[in-house]
């Protein structure tokens, strides 16, 4: 009988207490794995009368000229796209019917709204 109880009892084998306790605790600010800090630019892609550009491409390009992110702009016009920090960022968009535009963006800590006219061709809106 002693032996049954003391398999229960704390410290057993297949106790969660363990895993509990360490989920408590969050993340470890010394694990590399850890994500760093990333800001993000939004806003709206519109032609100059006002209606959304669905399809247009947003290109986040960093300092040294490397891609960091790409996305398409959604039916309403929206878009988000992920940075790696503060800085100077070019965000190029383009869009079928339209000639490519080129933004230099300056992100601080806070996410940036950036909303961007893009002059298209009556039938490339959607």
């Amino acid at each position: 009988m002693g032996a049954g109880r003391d398999a229960a009892g704390p410290g057993a084998g297949g106790s969660t207490a363990g895993d509990s306790r360490a989920a408590d605790r969050g993340p470890d600010p010394s694990d590399a794995s850890a994500p760093g800090i990333v800001s993000a630019v939004f806003g709206l892609i519109r032609t100059p009368e006002g209606e959304p550009v669905q399809g247009a491409t947003l290109t986040l390009f960093g300092p040294s000229g490397a891609r960091l992110d790409r996305v398409d702009s959604l039916a309403d016009g929206s878009y988000i796209v992920s940075v790696p920090g503060t800085g100077a960022y070019d965000l190029v968009v383009s869009a079928p019917g339209s000639a490519p535009r080129s933004f230099l963006i300056e992100v601080g800590a806070d996410p940036l709204v950036y909303d961007v006219e893009l002059p298209v061709s009556p039938d490339a809106v959607t």
